[in-house]
């Protein structure tokens, strides 16, 4: 699968490993993202937010095995932006986004560090586009799973998401280097994080 037009943000030649990024739906990343949501469905869903969100892949020997997506509230509508409290999206709206679609297949590297990694070069490279509050949604189940990463779950957020059902939760992580997360020590190193407490303020 040949990959044209995109940016490589991290490589391990020694495992033939590396994650590349590409905005929108019309390039070859998208495609790779694809064949990884592809893995577990017989159709592969593209979602409205895809056509303006950053797109990443995580690839093996050229092979598309993790994957996800990054939406910024300054190019349109997040995934379920109507679950989440409408003063975070006015206030922090320039400098907030949404990771959704994440997901690793199966490959010889699969597992928790590979996980953690792909976690960490993506928000590296978020850093970078002056990222400073994630808000996503999970279901219920997955919450222990994000709040390990360094996600609080926000309060009366509970709701059912509208295009799979779920029984999910709202949950955001700020860049915040006086709290506990897989991102602590990206986010120590910034001129201007954002705390946690301050963004609670604005609930």
């Amino acid at each position: 699968m040949p990959f044209i037009n995109y940016r490589n943000i991290w490589e391990d030649k020694t495992r033939s490993l590396k994650i590349i990024t590409d905005f929108g739906t019309k390039n070859d990343t998208f495609d790779a993202v694809i064949h990884v949501r592809r893995f577990e469905n017989s159709t592969p869903v593209v979602f409205d937010f895809d056509h303006y969100s950053q797109q990443y892949c995580l690839l093996h020997q050229s092979t598309p095995v993790g994957s996800m997506t990054i939406t910024r509230h300054i190019h349109g509508p997040l995934d379920c932006s109507e679950c989440y409290p409408h003063n975070l999206l006015e206030f922090y709206g320039p400098v907030l986004g949404s990771a959704c679609k994440f997901r690793i297949n199966p490959f010889p590297f699969s597992g928790f560090r590979t996980l953690r990694l792909m976690i960490r070069e993506v928000w590296r490279d978020r850093l970078q586009d002056g990222t400073r509050l994630d808000l996503i949604n999970a279901e219920q189940k997955l919450v222990p799973f994000y709040k390990r990463i360094g996600y609080s779950v926000i309060k009366g957020s509970d709701f059912t998401h509208p295009l799979l059902g779920t029984k999910s939760v709202a949950l955001m992580l700020a860049t915040d280097p006086t709290r506990r997360s897989f991102l602590r020590d990206l986010f120590e190193r910034l001129p201007n994080p954002l705390l946690l407490i301050d963004v609670l303020k604005n609930l």
